[in-house]
């Protein structure tokens, strides 16, 4: 049962990181064809990390799924994010700090970059 909740843990903090780095990624790309003179190399990196986030994003939802698990509540909070979830008829809830989040976003954003090494599964 403890590999099941960490499996259902992992899976919901890929919903609740996953939106959040492909907006920076989208957001960075933006500032970058802006500011640089020559953005095109940076800008699609950018887009293909973005891409990248956003496929793996559609995995989460479906494992999701396929494991009963459906986020019914998503709340901002002042220091971070909380969902609200059932889970094969369970409910129960997450809260996520903005630190802990912005850490795990970099390296997210490196690892898709391929800046960082995939992290073992």
């Amino acid at each position: 049962m403890p590999h099941e909740e960490n499996s259902d843990r992992r899976l919901l903090q890929a919903y609740i990181l996953l939106p959040l780095v492909i907006t920076a990624l989208e957001r960075d790309g933006r500032l970058l064809a802006r500011l640089l003179r020559t953005p095109a190399p940076y800008v699609e990196m950018a887009e293909a990390a973005a891409a990248a986030a956003a496929r793996d994003l559609r995995k989460v939802r479906l494992a999701m799924r396929a494991a009963g698990m459906r986020v019914y509540e998503n709340e901002r909070l002042a220091d971070g994010i909380r969902v609200r979830y059932q889970c094969r008829g369970f409910h129960g809830e997450m809260s996520v700090t903005d630190a802990k989040l912005a850490d795990q976003a970099v390296s997210q954003m490196r690892r898709y970059m391929g800046l960082e090494a995939p992290a073992v599964r």
